[in-house]
């Protein structure tokens, strides 16, 4: 995704870009808080804390250390809602999901779901990540609305 952010630009690929730590030894430097750090297959919210002081950045190298993963870090984006864009052969859809629950993270706790319109932004995005791979027929991009009203492409 890197690649595409490069060639496309930021205007047209808004990538929130990561730091890959192989392991917890490779977690040194403190990056820009507040900060949202990722350990190993995170998903479904699970695996992912906000990291806001550099002893918290801290505390967590220690718990990647213990589990012997690999992690990320991305800059924490204060978010009025997430946005899922999906392609299924020549179908595509957009969600946005807000949380209601007020957590940090849109899908913890309780959150709408609601499909909003495919844009030919979003479209660019998801057929851009498709290719990158050879051509998918399924694939998926998420991105964070953010309350500065920009978007960020977190996967």
């Amino acid at each position: 995704m890197v690649k595409l952010y490069h060639s496309l630009g930021p205007e047209k690929f808004p990538l929130n870009e990561q730091t890959f730590y192989p392991s917890s030894t490779q977690m040194m430097t403190t990056p820009p808080l507040p900060t949202v750090v990722k350990m190993g297959h995170a998903y479904a919210g699970m695996g992912k804390i906000k990291v806001e002081s550099p002893q918290d950045f801290q505390d967590i190298t220690s718990v990647v250390a213990l589990a012997g993963t690999y992690a990320t870090s991305e800059r924490y984006i204060q978010s009025k809602y997430d946005i899922r864009i999906q392609k299924i052969g020549s179908s595509y859809k957009a969600y946005m999901r807000t949380s209601i629950s007020g957590n940090w993270k849109a899908n913890t706790g309780s959150a709408m779901l609601e499909q909003i319109a495919m844009t030919d932004r979003y479209r660019l995005w998801v057929d851009s990540c498709a290719r990158m791979f050879g051509g998918l027929e399924i694939c998926a991009v998420k991105a964070v609305h953010g309350k500065d009203g920009n978007d960020y492409i977190i996967e």
